[in-house]
């Protein structure tokens, strides 16, 4: 099958990309940043020759459409988000890119009756856990976003369901919450992936909201589902809870601590205001899709990859972890 990666260049969209090419699939990068994101990083030189990139706008409806149609696309991955920090500070700019931007996606599938478009949504729509008591959070509970992204998504998950009824658009969202790995450079849940980088590294690091519990999404996982989504029958529901390994930022960076000799991780109390234990149940009975890294082999492989990349020698009990063979 041929797939548009919108958003292909970045964290996300790289590893979907290297998946789906494992698969045999054709697949066009659609994105305004080529150089100098984690494409590079992650793709090796001759599966970068494998692919076809295409600089290209989220916002522009008439250049999206040309991309599909000079490509003979059948199915598409919306993955072009600003993240929060952005948002936040400019919400007019979000809303043309998160919002206008994601409706642009749903308005070509609907134009050029593609077959499938997978996108991520967030735990963001759900807002602070004081107006959520309930644990895991259910995946039809009560959304009360607190901030401009999640508001953003929210009404990305309004707008796929309405084209859905209304067009027939065939899509499925995931709402991700912390996904970590390596070459990760932008993004609130950074600060995960930069732990992790500078333990590997031998290098200090100071890390703010040491008691969130979050749910540690290794990035292997998270393009997994997304290329599993691409083909799965059409589910029951338009948006899915996708859930991993719940643990505090403290536990994690205790478990570098004991993996990595000289860990020079400072980790801070405080705790970020935010719902990151979600229930995915649904997701696995409807989708059928379970991700297999626990933290501690995803912390390991990203460990590994780091060294490695860096040209240093392999900690013993790092490794190369691969669940997946493709």
């Amino acid at each position: 099958m041929n797939f548009l990666v919108i958003g292909g260049a970045g964290f996300i969209g790289a590893y979907v990309t290297r998946t789906l090419l494992a698969q045999g699939h054709k697949v066009v990068v659609y994105d305004m940043s080529l150089a100098e994101n984690t494409l590079g990083k992650v793709l090796s030189a001759e599966e970068l020759e494998k692919i076809t990139m295409v600089s290209g706008d989220v916002t522009d409806l008439a250049g999206l459409i040309r991309a599909i149609r000079e490509n003979d696309i059948d199915s598409l991955v919306h993955l072009a988000y600003w993240q929060i920090p952005a948002s936040n500070n400019n919400p007019h700019k979000a809303i043309e890119i998160n919002a206008l931007g994601f409706n642009n996606t749903l308005e070509a599938m609907a134009s050029l009756n593609l077959k499938r478009l997978v996108w991520t949504s967030s735990n963001a729509v759900f807002g602070s856990p004081k107006y959520q008591p309930v644990t895991p959070l259910p995946n039809d509970a009560i959304q009360k976003p607190n901030l401009v992204y999640g508001a953003l998504k929210s009404l990305n998950e309004f707008m796929a369901e309405h084209y859905y009824t209304h067009r027939g658009v065939d899509s499925i969202g995931v709402r991700l919450c912390l996904v970590y790995g390596y070459g990760r450079m932008r993004g609130a849940s950074t600060f995960a992936s930069d732990m992790i980088v500078n333990a590997a590294l031998g290098e200090p690091c100071v890390i703010d909201n040491g008691d969130s519990e979050v749910d540690w999404y290794y990035v292997e996982d998270a393009a997994q589902l997304i290329a599993h989504a691409l083909t799965a029958p059409t589910p029951p529901r338009r948006i899915y809870n996708a859930n991993s390994d719940v643990q505090t930022v403290r536990h994690a960076a205790g478990m570098l601590a004991e993996m990595i000799p000289d860990t020079k991780l400072d980790v801070k109390e405080g705790a970020l205001d935010a719902n990151w234990d979600l229930d995915s149940s649904l997701m696995e009975e409807e989708l059928g899709f379970k991700p297999k890294y626990s933290l501690d082999e995803g912390l390991k492989d990203f460990v590994y990859q780091v060294r490695e990349k860096a040209g240093l020698e392999v900690i013993p009990g790092t490794e190369s972890i691969r669940h997946y063979e493709n």
